[in-house]
């Protein structure tokens, strides 16, 4: 077994347009929401410059929202771009985010 996912050059990928057109409706979504949300959070977690499609659609959407939303990158290994950076793992990171909200 392999996972449908596409890397570079891969001649043996099988399309999945069920999940494509899934992905296309969350993400204009997302977009309808960001125009009618007051202030909101884009996190990023583990996303590097390896592969860099996730951090670049982050960053068009924080440049996109025009000073609504914050925009924290957490990411153990790099320190990419972004409006607030967290060089920690995303499940420690995430885990003393929750600490904090709830005074564990």
């Amino acid at each position: 077994m392999r996972p449908n996912v596409m890397m570079f050059g891969d001649v043996a990928w099988i399309p999945n347009t069920t999940e494509e057109q899934r992905y296309v409706a969350w993400e204009a979504a997302v977009e309808h929401f960001t125009q009618k949300a007051s202030d909101f959070i884009i996190l990023e977690m583990g996303c590097g410059s390896t592969v860099p499609s996730v951090h670049l659609e982050c960053e068009e959407v924080f440049t996109d929202t025009d000073g609504k939303s914050t925009w924290i990158v957490i990411n153990v290994d790099e320190n990419p771009s972004g409006q607030h950076y967290v060089k920690d793992t995303a499940l420690h990171a995430l885990k003393s985010i929750d600490d904090l909200l709830f005074r564990k």
